[in-house]
């Protein structure tokens, strides 16, 4: 990445930065140049361990970002909290012009996230899984089922 820029006021624990590049333009409501993520001092604290320490930066739309860092860095936990799966200890975030915090079911709908290893427990099924996650996201249990069965 070249050109690539990076934009860091806070970094995670172990210093990992975040990276920037160029990227094709996103579809919908949001237009090149505007903001498509926005984080603010956003920390994440685990007992003792601090995972995210104030990290502050913006991602406009059409821009590429990727995350660089050793595992326990913070990289999956600050996207956790992008999605409003995990509450921050402080700051904040918003995600498509989205608030985090009081949102996070809409920057779900909208946004789709690859966990990096299988997230399936060994005993569940690939449709009773995408049925909990429907569930899990305010879909009615019947609709869910619907859904799930019209995957091919």
């Amino acid at each position: 990445m070249s050109d690539a820029r990076v934009a860091v006021e806070g970094q995670t624990l172990d210093g990992s930065n975040i990276a920037f590049g160029d990227g094709r333009a996103m579809d919908g409501e949001f237009s090149a140049g505007a903001q498509a993520v926005v984080v603010d001092l956003l920390t994440k604290r685990y007992g003792d361990l601090e995972a995210v320490r104030g990290l502050t930066f913006s991602v406009a739309a059409g821009e590429t970002v990727g995350f660089l860092g050793p595992n326990g860095a913070g990289k999956s936990t600050l996207i956790k909290m992008w999605l409003g799966l995990l509450a921050p200890a402080s700051g904040g975030a918003s995600v498509l012009g989205r608030d985090t915090a009081t949102d996070s079911a809409r920057i779900r709908a909208a946004v789709g996230y690859m966990p990096e290893h299988d997230c399936l427990p060994p005993d569940v099924s690939a449709t009773a899984f995408v049925a909990h996650m429907a569930r899990t996201n305010g879909l009615p249990t019947a609709a869910g089922r619907v859904r799930t069965a019209a995957i091919p």
